[in-house]
């Protein structure tokens, strides 16, 4: 039996934490992201590896992705806008104004 994993799916200033397997497909990512935002319909939705720039298909394996997805990877979630509009990957910095050489 393979080990539990945790993603961090980003979107805004959001950040959803989805416990899944090596074998569970990013349908399942994208449906457990929709059960904590109503916001939007898992097929409103695309999950991004921002490393690779690559848009992850749905029928897709998280373990095909190997290394490049493991415990704790950060993807990225647009949301569809009209028939043939997605979102902007937009991704808030959550560091800004902490540590570093303020004033």
């Amino acid at each position: 039996m393979s080990v539990p994993m945790y993603l961090r799916v980003k979107r805004y200033n959001q950040t959803y934490f989805v416990m899944c397997q090596p074998n569970d497909t990013f349908a399942f990512i994208k449906q457990q992201v929709a059960l904590a935002n109503s916001e939007c319909l898992p097929n409103h939705m695309r999950l991004i590896l921002p490393k690779e720039n690559i848009v992850l298909q749905d029928e897709d394996k998280v373990e095909k992705y190997g290394d490049n997805i493991k415990n704790e990877t950060e993807l990225y979630v647009i949301f569809k806008i009209s028939d043939e509009e997605w979102e902007s990957v937009a991704i808030a910095d959550t560091q800004a104004g902490f540590g570093g050489d303020g004033p």
